[in-house]
């Protein structure tokens, strides 16, 4: 009888060990699920974070490299502003040249001629 009692009695701690065996299974599935998705929102939010930092700084880079191309671009319109200034200048001595040479031929024919 004391066997048999002590026999429920083990098989009873042996239920109640599965009992807790299980709880404790489903708690760690529920731990995992949970840690999974403060992973995956800690994931999201890091991607987020990211992108907008990547953003950000190609942002900036885009907007130095349009002030340097602007710079450039600036530059050299005024050197081709220059080179007009002074082809005009140029073209203008050679036509008030071109008008004195011819001016100085006709009165140097009137002269001949009187």
């Amino acid at each position: 009888m004391e066997a048999k009692r002590r026999a429920e009695e083990a098989e009873q701690k042996l239920e109640t060990k599965r009992h807790e065996l299980v709880e404790l299974e489903d708690e760690l599935r529920h731990k995992k699920r949970e840690v999974g998705t403060e992973i995956a929102a800690w994931s999201e939010t890091e991607t987020a974070r990211l992108k907008e930092r990547f953003e950000q700084q190609y942002k900036s880079e885009v907007a130095e490299m349009e002030q340097e191309l602007n710079g450039k671009v600036q530059a050299e319109f005024e050197r081709i502003h220059q080179a007009f200034a002074e082809l005009g200048k140029s073209k203008k001595e050679l036509a008030n040249k071109d008008i004195q040479d011819f001016l100085d031929t006709q009165i140097s024919m009137l002269q001949s001629q009187s």
